[in-house]
Formats: C-alpha cells, sequence, structure tokens
C-alpha cells in the first residue's frame, strides 16, 4: 500500500470524502499530455490508478477533467499558457469543481434520508 492509499483508507475510515482531479490543460502535439514532457501513457497511468482507488475507496472521487485534452476550456479564453489558466478559466474550473461537490452533498443527503 502506498503512502498516498493509505492516507485514504484513514479517511474512508473517518468518513470523509476526497475529490481528486486532473486538471485542464492544453492539448499537445507528439503523444504528450504538456509541455513538461508527461507522456499520454503517463496520463493514462494515472486515471487508471485513481479509477481503481475509487473503486475499492467509496470516499474517492475521481475527476478526469482534462480528459486526454478532451474539455470546454478553450486555449485562448481560458489558458494564460500550455499548464496554467487564465483567471477566467480558473473560474469556471472552480465552477466545475464547485458543481461537483454540490452533487455529492446531495448524493450524501439523499444517502442519509
Amino acid at each position: 500500500m502506498t503512502v498516498f492509499e493509505n492516507v485514504l483508507a484513514r479517511l474512508w475510515k473517518r468518513n470523509i470524502v476526497v475529490l481528486a482531479f486532473t486538471p485542464p490543460w492544453d492539448s499537445f502535439p507528439g503523444g504528450y499530455t504538456d509541455d513538461d514532457g508527461t507522456a499520454t501513457a503517463d496520463y493514462d497511468k494515472i486515471n487508471e490508478i485513481m479509477r481503481g482507488l475509487e473503486k475499492k475507496y467509496p470516499n474517492v472521487q475521481w475527476m478526469d477533467i482534462n480528459n486526454k485534452g478532451s474539455h470546454d476550456l478553450k486555449r485562448s479564453e481560458h489558458f494564460k499558457d500550455g499548464d496554467h489558466l487564465s483567471p477566467k478559466g480558473a473560474e469556471k474550473l472552480t465552477r466545475m469543481i464547485d458543481a461537483e461537490i454540490q452533487r455529492l452533498e446531495e448524493k450524501e443527503r439523499s444517502v442519509q434520508k
């Protein structure tokens, strides 16, 4: 068990929900997902690991916001550069995460009834 997984297990025992996500970034040519050289295969491995942890620990919610660059954030409007959002992009990402938190809270309320 990795340190990260150990933390998730402890949080699960305390009934604490963990929302983890890949932030959006601009797409890059040549089989890379960002400008620091992260290969698409590495990105896929992260998603595979996180999906597995999400299945193993009910308190883990994984959001693949980047979705291999298939997201609705536009380069000219939402990005300052390939890895960093503009203020407008940060606002949009915040709304996306807030919507997911609201969905999770509503789900929790319906379970408690």
